[in-house]
């Protein structure tokens, strides 16, 4: 066989099945690399106490992880190909070591670098070792012989593809089927499968004449800081869109695979090579995007009756963005052969971790509010290709009418009340975007970002609190109705009300929120009258003025600032006294209760939220079975199940017969604003408990609907969720 014979591409069907390998193994690779990131997630949350920032800083780590991965490919780049694909069979075969995955208990509180110690012990070799899959296998098809040698960037498609395939096979499927054990397991099948696929590809870049790379060409100036910038927005803008809507919502792996899978896709869509009509479109629509977000984040602080509409847009227009921006990088993608493609992939990740870095570990510490998301939309606009461009006069008087009418509007926003200064946020900033100038948009965001510092409205105050477990608030504000003044203090955590206060002295010891004397919460203290009384979740104290003479409280709260602002800015710790002075432990509930192993409580209560949405762990059968060891002979469990998005109440009544306790649910519509709400209680008891004088007050056996019990191993939040 002569040279040239040698150098001819293979046969049609040859070509095929080459594509279709390489293409499977990076399908398998992207798909075990993103099912990994929800199920580690979910074996974090228990060890964080819910908080929407464990799932934050674990994207963190794995973008972290992720350039370290590529990182090891860019130096493996040097190798032959060959050697450069066994290397990372080696390491892929090492990170089996660490596997079937698991995490531990950590020592001491939860924080942001303890998430990061704690998964890189765990996951963080194989995940590294995953992370050399894409760039490897693509530089290992560029020796392959295929005709798309020189420009194997469709392969990158098909792995992002896999990776979002990955993301939605885990709420949708692991999660409702499997145990975490039997989850790590089938994750560990999949490994392995990548091990053999990458030496059959090794085989293949073997049997085929290898490319010849001549001495790259040095890049244009900047186009590796362009690569990280164009890669840096949309990292921080997944991870931010993240956060709002976790923190609004409820933090679960449903919520945190949808923005992911998002941003994966505009990678999938922008190196799938759009037509340059397409493109146009899309860079026209990202300032509309950027003002749409800025409408919707205002209008979520006011009110959330359509909340998953709410999302969904604002998880549109953070897609609309990456994808301006993933175009903009595959547009600079090097076509040279493969010489610059691990290069190129590595700022890339370069980019990524440093999206991750700011929203998780800079953000919470430089800003006392969630400002990293809208801050970084308005820095999407100054990329945008019409700023370039020299405006015409129509344009610098639209600018100049549109920003005069912004200004007016800021400076007569403090005589606005209630809900309908926000709608008029929202029409002005549709407005902005709809007359597609970045320019404009640009203005109108920034004073938009600056107003909640500059013009506090009248008889609202603010006091903002940020760290691991979220963004807490204390506000006032003065309310007349029916002829009646209010002055009210209110704790809020994220979007989710934990507690208020009246300020008038003649009703500062009264509960209120969701804890009235009227409600299920004065059933039980009026009916069971109990003496010693445990309570996790602290909020503002309130549960503390159901006191008596001969009661006793104990509370358990994991976040530190909730403890200080319910002790100086509230007053029922204070001016409700119990037999002896309240305790509070600091420290994440169950944890905390399991120490105080020899005593025994007449009623525990379950009020602890992350988000909207009860930790997991503190309802799950093995938790009710170690409150139930804590109980006297006829004391109760009582678990507030107020929430908009899911239904608790199936799964705790299927909890509570695993456990052999019997349960009673009432729903309290009864609503007095401002200072009562409706309210969904669970009380568990033991069987053959008299229960007879909660059925009179319309406590009822809860539906149970075949619903699974949860455990420590097994939830399925999607199956209670409210749409």
């Amino acid at each position: 066989m002569t040279a040239d014979a040698a150098l001819r591409p293979p046969f049609a069907w040859q070509q095929i099945h080459t594509s279709a390998l390489f293409c499977a193994a990076l399908f398998v690779s992207a798909a075990a690399m993103f099912m990994l990131q929800p199920m580690t997630g979910k074996m974090l949350l228990p060890l964080v106490g819910g908080t929407p920032s464990g799932w934050i800083v674990a994207m963190a780590f794995f973008q972290l992880a992720l350039l370290a991965g590529y990182a090891l490919a860019n130096l493996c780049s040097r190798l032959t190909p060959r050697k450069h694909g066994i290397a990372f069979v080696a390491a892929l075969v090492f990170g089996c070591l660490f596997l079937p995955v698991h995490l531990s208990q950590p020592e001491g509180a939860a924080d942001a670098w303890m998430v990061v110690k704690l998964l890189a012990v765990s996951v963080g070799i194989p995940f590294v070792a995953l992370a050399m899959a894409s760039s490897t296998l693509q530089r290992l098809f560029t020796a392959s012989g295929h005709s798309a040698a020189g420009d194997p960037y469709f392969l990158y498609a098909a792995s992002n593809l896999g990776s979002f395939s990955g993301l939605l096979l885990y709420p949708l499927a692991a999660e409702k089927l499997l145990t975490i054990p039997e989850q790590a397991q089938l994750w560990l099948g999949g490994y392995v499968a990548l091990i053999a696929l990458t030496a059959i590809c090794i085989g293949r870049a073997k049997s085929m004449p290898a490319t010849v790379y001549a001495k790259s060409a040095p890049l244009a100036a900047g186009l590796r800081w362009r690569w990280i910038l164009f890669a840096f927005i949309p990292s921080s803008l997944m991870m931010g869109v993240t956060t709002q809507i976790t923190t609004a919502i409820i933090a679960v792996p449903l919520l945190w695979v949808l923005p992911l899978g998002i941003y994966l896709l505009t990678f999938v869509l922008a190196f799938g090579k759009p037509s340059a009509a397409w493109q146009q479109r899309i860079e026209k629509l990202h300032p509309m995007a950027v003002c749409l977000s800025f409408g919707l984040m205002f209008i979520a602080t006011v009110s959330l009756d359509a909340p998953w509409i709410v999302m969904l847009l604002q998880l549109g227009s953070f897609g609309v963005v990456a994808l301006a921006f993933h175009l903009k990088l595959a547009a600079l993608r090097p076509l040279d052969d493969g010489r610059r493609l691990t290069d190129y992939y590595l700022m890339i990740a370069l980019g990524g971790a440093f999206g991750g870095m700011l929203n998780a570990f800079i953000a919470p510490v430089i800003f006392d509010r969630l400002l990293e998301y809208p801050l970084v939309l308005v820095v999407s606009l100054l990329f945008h290709n019409s700023l370039r461009e020299k405006l015409a006069r129509r344009d610098l008087i639209t600018v100049s009418m549109g920003g005069a009418g912004l200004l007016a509007w800021a400076y007569m926003h403090h005589y606005a009340t209630g809900a309908l200064d926000f709608l008029e946020v929202f029409l002005v900033v549709i407005f902005v975007g709809a007359l597609r100038n970045p320019r404009f948009a640009l203005a109108g965001c920034l004073l938009l970002m600056t107003m909640p510092y500059t013009m506090p409205r009248d008889g609202e105050g603010g006091m903002y609190q940020r760290n691991f477990y979220g963004l807490v608030r204390v506000y006032e504000r003065n309310f007349t109705m029916d002829n009646e003044k209010y002055h009210i203090r209110y704790f809020g955590h994220g979007t989710t009300l934990h507690g208020l206060q009246s300020l008038d002295p003649d009703m500062a010891d009264i509960p209120t929120a969701y804890f009235s004397h009227g409600g299920p919460v004065g059933d039980i203290f009026h009916t069971f009258a109990p003496k010693n009384v445990a309570v996790m979740g602290l909020g503002a104290g309130t549960l503390a003025c159901h006191h008596a003479p001969d009661r006793s409280f104990t509370f358990f709260e994991i976040d530190p600032a909730v403890v200080k602002i319910a002790r100086d800015n509230f007053t029922y710790l204070s001016s409700c006294p119990g037999k002896t002075p309240h305790r509070i432990f600091t420290g994440d509930g169950r944890l905390e209760i399991a120490k105080l192993a020899g005593e025994k409580f007449d009623l525990i209560i379950l009020d602890a939220f992350s988000s909207d949405m009860v930790p997991v762990h503190l309802i799950s059968v093995e938790a009710i079975e170690l409150y139930k060891t804590l109980l006297t002979d006829n004391g109760m469990l009582a678990f507030n199940i107020s929430n908009n998005y899911v239904s608790l109440a199936p799964t705790l009544a299927a909890g509570a017969k695993a456990a052999g306790l019997q349960a009673r649910y009432k729903h309290y519509g009864f609503i007095d604003p401002p200072l009562f709400f409706p309210s969904d209680w669970l009380l568990m008891a033991r069987e053959g408990a008299d229960m007879t004088a909660f059925r009179e007050q319309e406590w009822v056996p809860p539906l149970q609907n075949g619903e699974r019990a949860w455990t420590d191993n097994y939830s399925n939040i999607i199956g209670i969720m409210r749409f």
